[in-house]
C-alpha cells in the first residue's frame, strides 16, 4: 500500500533497517552515510541516529569499536547539505512540508492512542505485538548492541508524534517505519521464548517458527480488509481528485491558475499552473493556513479560479463552475476567484459542516442553535443563509428558507445556488 502512494516511506525503511544493519557490524563510516541518507529521506529518522547514541553509551563496554573522526564528519556533512538544502529553497532548515502538516494538523486528533493501538495490534496483530513485548522483556536480559534502539525507536517515534502531530493520517503512513521493528521484536521474542520453553535446540527451532506462523496467519486475516481498503482509497482519489483534475484539463483556459490544496492530482492532471494553499510546496501559504490574509496573497499570485473540497475551504461569494459529488465521497467544488473572492473562516467552516450533514440527512435538532453561532461569527458570509435555506427547503419549512435565501442574495447578489433554491421555494418543492 505505501509503494502505491507514491510516498518515501519504502525507501526510509530500508535506510533505517541498513542502519540498524551497520550499527550491529559496527561500520561507523558506512553507518553515517546510511544514516545521513535516511534523514535526506525523512527528517524524523533522526530519532533512530538519538536511540543510536543512547544505545551505544549502555553498550559502550560490550565493544572496545567506536565511531571516528571521520564517520562523524560523513554524517555532519549530509545532515548540513540537506539543512542548506532546505534553507535555499524555504528559508527554513527543514522542509517547509513539515510546517505546513503542523500547521494544518495543529489541532490533532482525540483518538490518536485508539488509532495507534490499531496500527500496531489491531486485529490479526494482537499475536505479532504479544511477541514484540516478549522481545523487549528479553532485550534486557543481557547487553548487545542494537537492543536498546529496537525498543527506543517505536516509542519514540510515537510520543513524538503524539507529542507534534497527534493525527495518524491515510492509514497511519507516517508511522509504519516503526513496524518493522516491531516485527524484529517479534522474531526475537518468538525465538527466546521458545529456546527457554523447549531444552532441545531442534524443538526450540520448530516451536519458533510455529509462533512466527501463528503471527502470519494472524497478519495476513487482515490482508483482504487492507486490499479492499486499497481499492477503495484508489477509486476515491480517482473518481473526486483525479476527474476534477481532467475536468479542469478540458473546461478551464490554458492560462488558468488554480489555487488547491491537492497539488499532486490537480497539478499532474490539469496540466495548469496550481498554487498551493496548504504550504507544502509554498512556504508562504503555511503562515496563512484557516486566516483571511490567504485570499489576498493568492490574488497576487495571479490565481483566477480554486479547486477545493468543501470541507477543507470554503468561497462564500463566487459561483461553482464545477461540482464534483461522487457517492459516499467528500464534494470538491472549482469555483472562480477574483479580485472580491473571500474565505469561509475556521470557526464558520466547522458549522457548514454540521449544516451540510443536516443536508445528507443528520440530527437536526441543534440547527437552530447552529445558525445562530454562525450568523454571530460571520453576519455578512452569504453561504451560511444559502445552507440555511437548503435545511430549511428540506424540513418543508418554505417560508423561513425564502427569507434565508434572500438574506443570502442581499450579501451575494449573484448566487446561482441561493436563487435556485428561490425558485424553489416558490414552486413549493
Amino acid at each position: 500500500m505505501i509503494s502505491n502512494w507514491g510516498m518515501e516511506t519504502s525507501l526510509t525503511i530500508a535506510l533505517l533497517l541498513w542502519s540498524l544493519l551497520l550499527y550491529r557490524r559496527e561500520q561507523w563510516d558506512w553507518l553515517a552515510l546510511a544514516m545521513g541518507l535516511a534523514i535526506w529521506a525523512r527528517p524524523d529518522t533522526v530519532v533512530l541516529a538519538i536511540a543510536m547514541g543512547l544505545d551505544y553509551l549502555y553498550t559502550r563496554t560490550v565493544a572496545p569499536s567506536k565511531p571516528g573522526l571521520k564517520a562523524m564528519l560523513i554524517l555532519c556533512s549530509i545532515v548540513l547539505l540537506y539543512a542548506g538544502f532546505n534553507f535555499v529553497l524555504s528559508g527554513t532548515v527543514l522542509p517547509n512540508t513539515f510546517y505546513a502538516k503542523l500547521a494544518y494538523y495543529k489541532n490533532g486528533n482525540t483518538n490518536f492512542g485508539a488509532q495507534l493501538w490499531e496500527l500496531i495490534a489491531g486485529g490479526g496483530r494482537i499475536f505479532a505485538f504479544v511477541l514484540a513485548v516478549a522481545g523487549i522483556v528479553w532485550m534486557f536480559t543481557g547487553k548487545k548492541r542494537g537492543n536498546i534502539v529496537l525498543i527506543l525507536y517505536p516509542l519514540s517515534m510515537a510520543f513524538l508524534y503524539h507529542w507534534k502531530l497527534p493525527y495518524l493520517y491515510q492509514d497511519g503512513r507516517y508511522l509504519i517505519p516503526i513496524l518493522p521493528f516491531l516485527l524484529l521484536l517479534a522474531t526475537i521474542g518468538s525465538s527466546r521464548t521458545a529456546s527457554w520453553l523447549a531444552k532441545s535446540h531442534i524443538f526450540a527451532s520448530i516451536l519458533s517458527i510455529a509462533l512466527i506462523a501463528v503471527a502470519a496467519i494472524g497478519e495476513f486475516t487482515k490482508m483482504s480488509d487492507a486490499l479492499d481498503n486499497l481499492s477503495f482509497e484508489d477509486a476515491y482519489i480517482h473518481n473526486l481528485q483525479v476527474e476534477t483534475a481532467h475536468w479542469c484539463a478540458k473546461n478551464l483556459p490554458q492560462k488558468a491558475v488554480i489555487a488547491t490544496h491537492d497539488i499532486g492530482a490537480l497539478g499532474f492532471y490539469a496540466d495548469r499552473r496550481v498554487v498551493d494553499l496548504v504550504g507544502l510546496a509554498d512556504p508562504e501559504m503555511v503562515k496563512l493556513i484557516d486566516k483571511p490574509g490567504a485570499a489576498s496573497t493568492l490574488r497576487k499570485k495571479g490565481v483566477t479560479y480554486a479547486a477545493l473540497l468543501d470541507n477543507w475551504y470554503e468561497i462564500v461569494n463566487e459561483n461553482t463552475v464545477f461540482v464534483n459529488a461522487p457517492p459516499a465521497s467528500e464534494t470538491m467544488r472549482v469555483y472562480y476567484f477574483t479580485d472580491s473572492t473571500r474565505f469561509t473562516g475556521a470557526k464558520e467552516l466547522s458549522i457548514h459542516k454540521y449544516l451540510y450533514g443536516l443536508l445528507r440527512g443528520d440530527d437536526p435538532s441543534a440547527f437552530d442553535e447552529a445558525m445562530k453561532e454562525a450568523i454571530a461569527a460571520e453576519p455578512d458570509n452569504a453561504l451560511t443563509y444559502t445552507l440555511g435555506g437548503e435545511v430549511l427547503l428540506r424540513l418543508h419549512k418554505l417560508d423561513a428558507a425564502k427569507a434565508a435565501f434572500q438574506k443570502a442574495l442581499m450579501l451575494f447578489p449573484a448566487s446561482a445556488r441561493a436563487t435556485n433554491g428561490l425558485i424553489l421555494c416558490s414552486s413549493g418543492k
